[in-house]
């Protein structure tokens, strides 16, 4: 790439960031810009004339030699804190750990404030214009323990269900931000992880959702053929009936409300 000269610093960062799966949105709150200034900048409409900046890119592209991204313009090895989001190791961490390490310490968890802390980190990864990454990436773990500390003390199978709702729509959570911030395998943990929670249940409204998260992982890294294959056999295998729920409806079609987040 450095002896194209019709390759471009904009259209090398475009290359960088597809290459991640990362949205123009997301590439430009990593560097504290705007979705504009990202599209701007990868059609060479604006250029970046400080290096501070062209750091800031590279860090965030997870591209370790300057002169990659600039086509010798400016070169140097790129490394630091910032090659990785700064919430990666702790929700690496917890990924790490068995769940009932996880859960332990967490008996006087008021039940209910699992799902609310759910709710309210989706909305502000939804809502948010301004450092979301870092507020929900800070919040993901805690949540993690939480859920598992509010799922081993479900009692009835409708409770367990619920808490299991709720359980995937975290690891949805999970696995978007993940691949928003260029960690796909640490995505394809959460996504497997989701999957096998909820063939545990053995509800197929409740499998359907975390398949769909999966596939959303496969596709993003370029496995489409597993990711068809995936989907279609989910479909066989949870296939609804003339008595299905809504929610068991909106699942398949990937419509429902967790899917769409899924894909935004």
């Amino acid at each position: 790439m450095q002896g194209d000269a019709d390759f471009t610093i904009g259209k090398r960062i475009k290359f960088y960031r597809e290459r991640l799966g990362m949205k123009q949105r997301t590439f430009g709150e990593l560097v504290g810009k705007s979705a504009n200034w990202a599209y701007k900048v990868e059609n060479d409409l604006l250029p970046i004339d400080r290096l501070s900046v062209i750091i800031d890119v590279a860090r965030a592209l997870k591209v370790r030699d300057l002169s990659d991204l600039t086509g010798g313009v400016f070169s140097g090895a790129v490394s630091g804190p910032h090659d990785q989001h700064e919430a990666v190791p702790a929700i690496r961490a917890a990924l790490s750990m068995p769940t009932s390490l996880l859960s332990a310490g967490l008996d006087d968890l008021d039940p209910g404030s699992f799902g609310e802390g759910v709710a309210d980190a989706w909305r502000v990864y939804e809502t948010e214009e301004k450092d979301r990454y870092a507020e929900v990436g800070n919040r993901l773990p805690t949540l993690l323990r939480q859920g598992y500390a509010t799922l081993r003390r479900a009692g009835a199978q409708k409770e367990v269900q619920q808490v299991t709702r709720e359980m995937l729509d975290l690891y949805g959570l999970h696995q978007l931000w993940l691949r928003r911030v260029g960690e796909p395998v640490l995505a394809r943990v959460v996504a497997d992880r989701g999957v096998v929670l909820a063939d545990g249940v053995g509800e197929p409204a409740l499998l359907a959702v975390p398949t769909w998260n999966l596939a959303c992982v496969l596709t993003s890294t370029g496995q489409v053929g597993d990711c068809v294959d995936l989907v279609r056999e989910t479909i066989a295998r949870c296939a609804p009936g003339d008595d299905a729920t809504p929610e068991h409806l909106s699942a398949i079609g990937a419509r429902g409300r967790r899917t769409s987040r899924s894909r935004s």
